[in-house]
């Protein structure tokens, strides 16, 4: 993903993959599901280059060299060590170009007794205390559906590498870049492991509710739930107005957050006792009129359909070499200068293996 973002924002990124199945992410699909390829290769691997290079090997790891004098950044996420016993460490490489940003990315950083673990998304949640306060209250720990693990540790290396330019068009000198799957988890639970540090509060899952307000989660009403977040005490009040529901905002129970709090389960089951009464639109367009922050509990049928996805224009719109057309999701940011370029679509694996083994290094450079 953090080289989806930079191919993006125009970077030309040649994706390097082993002989024979390429990334494993091509094949993942789930058993039952008819895809010509896998989505997710599909949305992390447009506007990239693929070539095929079998790095154990003398040949191919001096083409690597090769490309390696001209290029900017190289992005990796190979275990600890495994750079090393190629050859290809940062020291290795910066020898050859000291203008080189060089980004590792691995499970549990470059330093500590961890450092040689294998990771993926489900077991970084699980092991940067993420997964710990996500879920039913009362009931185990679940993964976020979406896979948090990997999507913040991209965007962190993204922001290194970013940086390490800015810093290397004033130095003139590369940087190498670090970050893991479990300091990306870490980020998230910051507030939560200063609160524990400072008041000894283990925090544990809330459902869909926070410790900022409350009432803070999903609420029933005559077709389907909805989501409410009553974030201060001036939405509080919004939201017993909005629901014919004034005598809440005077009940001594509920005056105040902590009262809130030590009451939660009357607080909800009187709020639910009103919305279940309307329809989730009735309900929903009261609460917006009032100011109260809410909205209803999207599938990824409703965002598609959704007029706000559709005005923003979420997907981009793609054709492959055989003329198919494909979508993938832009980058979530826009600039005033226009889109981000859709060049191209996920590479087959290794098409693009001569073409660029092919170029001089001093092509690269002109990119700079």
């Amino acid at each position: 993903m953090a080289a989806q973002v930079l191919a993006d924002c125009g970077a030309d990124v040649i994706k390097i993959e082993a002989p024979g199945v390429g990334d494993p992410s091509r094949t993942y699909v789930a058993e039952g599901d008819e895809f010509e390829r896998s989505p997710i290769f599909q949305n992390l691997n447009r506007n990239k280059r693929s070539i095929v290079l079998d790095l154990k090997d003398t040949a191919n790891r001096d083409a690597l060299l090769e490309m390696v004098r001209g290029c900017d950044v190289l992005v990796h996420n190979f275990r600890q060590g495994v750079m090393e016993r190629l050859g290809l460490s940062y020291a290795d490489l910066r020898e050859i170009n000291p203008r080189l940003i060089y980004c590792s990315i691995s499970g549990f950083g470059n330093r500590g007794p961890y450092r040689y673990r294998a990771a993926n998304d489900v077991v970084a949640q699980a092991f940067g205390g993420v997964m710990s306060f996500t879920g039913e209250i009362g009931r185990q720990p679940v993964r976020s559906g979406a896979s948090i693990a990997d999507i913040t540790t991209a965007l962190w290396a993204t922001i290194g590498i970013m940086s390490a330019i800015i810093e290397r068009n004033q130095t003139g000198v590369g940087r190498e870049v670090t970050t893991s799957l479990f300091e990306g988890q870490v980020s998230l639970a910051a507030s939560y492991l200063i609160e524990y540090t400072m008041t000894g509060t283990v925090a544990e899952p809330m459902g869909s509710g926070t410790k900022v307000g409350l009432p803070n989660g999903t609420f029933p009403t005559k077709d389907r739930p909805v989501l409410i977040a009553a974030v201060d005490e001036r939405v509080w009040q919004r939201l017993c107005a909005a629901i014919s529901a004034p005598e809440l905002a005077d009940d001594p129970r509920f005056a105040s957050l902590p009262d809130r709090r030590a009451n939660r389960a009357e607080l909800e089951a009187a709020i639910s006792a009103r919305t279940e009464q309307l329809t989730s639109e009735e309900c929903l367009d009261l609460l917006q009129q009032a100011g109260v922050p809410s909205g209803p509990i999207n599938n990824v049928a409703d965002v598609v359909a959704d007029p706000q996805f559709q005005a923003l224009g979420m997907f981009a719109e793609l054709t492959d070499d055989d003329g198919r057309p494909e979508r993938v999701v832009r980058l979530p940011f826009s600039l005033d200068s226009g889109e981000f370029a859709m060049r191209n679509t996920a590479p087959a694996l290794g098409q693009d293996t001569r073409t660029a083994l092919e170029a001089p290094a001093d092509i690269w450079r002109e990119r700079d």
